[in-house]
């Protein structure tokens, strides 16, 4: 048996704005999505009508995602674009793989959760020495957090906590 759903959107609004003192003429973008991915997913493992081996799997996952890009031209020679983003992802993964032949031995059961969030900001520049010649300059810093956890149940007296970690990262 399986059943998979997967949906989402996506939208960008764009916007010429008025001519700014110094800046000149610029242009705004405003990007965004969202995204559902469910799988549930159960097999009869070993392919035989005895109930020996089988196993259940179900992720879930949604990721949410926002951008702003703004930018412009100066002088006819240098152009400019500075930017902002942040993205979301919050997943989780069970996985069931009961002991079938012998009820008693419970079998393994395992629990997995993802929570990750990034950040960043970006700026770059282009001088057009001439029409064959352009001189780029970029910088960025992107901010990362991961979180995951992992759980996992084989029948003893409690459950292990095989890792949990959270990483922050600035690049």
């Amino acid at each position: 048996k399986q059943l998979n759903q997967y949906y989402g959107w996506s939208t960008q609004a764009n916007w010429d704005v008025p001519i700014l003192p110094l800046l000149g003429e610029t242009s705004l973008a405003l990007l965004g999505g969202f995204q559902h991915t469910s799988g549930d997913f159960l097999q009869d493992f070993d392919a035989t009508d005895a109930p020996l081996v089988s196993y259940s799997l179900l992720d879930e996952a949604e990721q949410y995602t926002a951008e702003m890009q703004w930018g412009g031209m100066l002088a006819e020679r240098f152009e400019w674009q500075t930017s902002f983003f942040y993205a979301h992802e919050e997943a989780s993964r069970d996985v069931e793989v009961p002991n079938l032949a012998t009820p008693e031995l419970k079998g393994v059961f395992i629990f997995q959760s993802t929570d990750n969030t990034s950040y960043g900001a970006a700026l770059n520049n282009v001088y057009h020495v001439n029409d064959d010649l352009p001189l780029r300059v970029a910088a960025g810093l992107i901010r990362n957090r991961r979180g995951s956890a992992l759980v996992v149940d084989t029948g003893d007296e409690s459950p292990s906590i095989i890792s949990e970690f959270n990483i922050v990262k600035a690049v």
